[in-house]
């Protein structure tokens, strides 16, 4: 298979030069057009261009990346989805996590061989976009959000330096979730929707998340604020799920209402505010792993 390389203009501090890019691919002996889009209008037209060819498409850069592509191919016919690919770089790559490809350009391209892929669920949100990661709405949204003033050399550590400053002001609000099978009500900080298991630059904050069932891992983080930092380690690792103040369930459907509005962030970019609401739709797009 012959590759289209699309190198993302604004993946950040982890943007790889186009020397080395072309190096690494030549050594791994992968077959390949590179292509330098200076805007997310021209990367979504060679996404589209490349799909046409039939041409797998490896994305330079990060979560908010590999959204930008799934929401473009997500407006073709299934049979005409590109098969996708991610190249790490920009400040957090965590939809790969889930399926341990490397972190490096170097191991990443080794990937582009052979023929496994995995389909994956995305979920399409309340606003006619999509997410394939993970999305959030409370505090760590909030965090997100705060972490975009940061500069971009501190790399992911933006959103834990964002979310320390946020921590002793942000009130936690009733919540209404309904989900295909309950309601639920009460007061939270923070719900997690995953999709995949990894968030903030690699948070295990999903370790029974897979993006191939159907379903996604919501969480209720009903805690006070002086809980939060004895459960920073345990998120870290993904083993928060045993803790009292944490509810999980899984879903098809959500829809989340707040008393006060929260902002939301999906896929490591802000995208509103409350409510945050979606589907899964089951095998919608494909990985190179």
């Amino acid at each position: 298979m012959t590759w289209t390389v699309l190198v993302n203009p604004t993946a950040g501090p982890r943007r790889v030069r186009t020397d080395r890019l072309h190096r690494v691919l030549r050594d791994a002996q992968v077959s390949y057009v590179l292509e330098e889009p200076t805007t997310p209008d021209q990367m979504r037209n060679e996404i589209l261009k490349a799909a046409e060819k039939g041409s797998g498409v490896a994305l330079v850069g990060g979560d908010g990346t590999f959204n930008l592509a799934v929401d473009t191919i997500m407006g073709l016919d299934v049979t005409d989805r590109p098969l996708l690919a991610i190249l790490p770089a920009g400040s957090g790559v965590d939809t790969i996590r889930t399926f341990a490809i490397p972190q490096t350009i170097e191991g990443a391209v080794a990937h582009l061989h052979g023929d496994n892929s995995y389909e994956l669920d995305v979920v399409r949100l309340g606003n006619g976009r999509y997410m394939a990661n993970v999305g959030q709405t409370g505090i760590l949204a909030a965090a997100v959000g705060g972490a975009t003033s940061l500069p971009r050399g501190v790399g992911s550590a933006r959103y834990f330096l964002s979310f320390t400053a946020l921590l002793p002001r942000f009130r936690p609000t009733e919540v209404t979730i309904e989900t295909d099978r309950r309601t639920i009500t009460g007061k939270a900080l923070a719900v997690i929707v995953a999709n995949g298991q990894f968030f903030g630059g690699g948070w295990n904050v999903a370790p029974k998340s897979t993006p191939m069932d159907g379903v996604v891992d919501l969480q209720i983080f009903d805690l006070t604020r002086r809980q939060v930092p004895a459960l920073v380690a345990p998120i870290r690792k993904g083993l928060h799920l045993t803790h009292p103040a944490v509810r999980r369930t899984r879903t098809s459907t959500f829809h989340i209402e707040t008393a006060d509005p929260w902002p939301v962030e999906v896929d490591g970019e802000p995208m509103g505010s409350t409510p945050f609401e979606g589907s899964v739709i089951p095998a919608a797009v494909r990985l190179k792993i």
